[in-house]
């Protein structure tokens, strides 16, 4: 199967680079190429928000961003029953950095006063 699949993707980046619309799944689908390979458009973010079917799948989310408002983002594309999910907006720049410093790399609250003092950090 590896074989298959490794062996087309060159065949696959090739006709994507000259198309520009949806029917690229049934360009690779052709039987010149893999019978079994599942496959589909890839969106930009800003494609999918506008999709049909990922509209209606409930799958579109409106975040709230302190910097930019709220925003239409894309949620996971499967479910989970014992998962409850929580999405959040990005962190603005420089909203995490202490607890990063802190809690992953172990920096001592004087340290990271320091490289503040210093202009290193935001």
């Amino acid at each position: 199967m590896c074989r298959c699949v490794c062996g087309c993707i060159g065949g696959i980046g090739d006709r994507h680079e000259r198309r520009t619309d949806d029917p690229l799944p049934e360009a690779i689908a052709a039987p010149d190429l893999v019978d079994d390979l599942a496959v589909g458009p890839v969106y930009k973010t800003e494609e999918v928000i506008h999709d049909a079917a990922f509209v209606q799948s409930g799958m579109l989310l409106n975040l709230k961003h302190s910097e930019v408002g709220e925003r239409a983002v894309p949620g996971l594309p499967v479910s989970f029953s014992a998962i409850d999910l929580k999405y959040t907006p990005a962190p603005a720049m420089g909203e995490n950095t202490d607890e990063v410093l802190r809690e992953l790399l172990g920096y001592s609250d004087d340290r990271i006063a320091s490289l503040r003092q210093a202009n290193v950090l935001l």
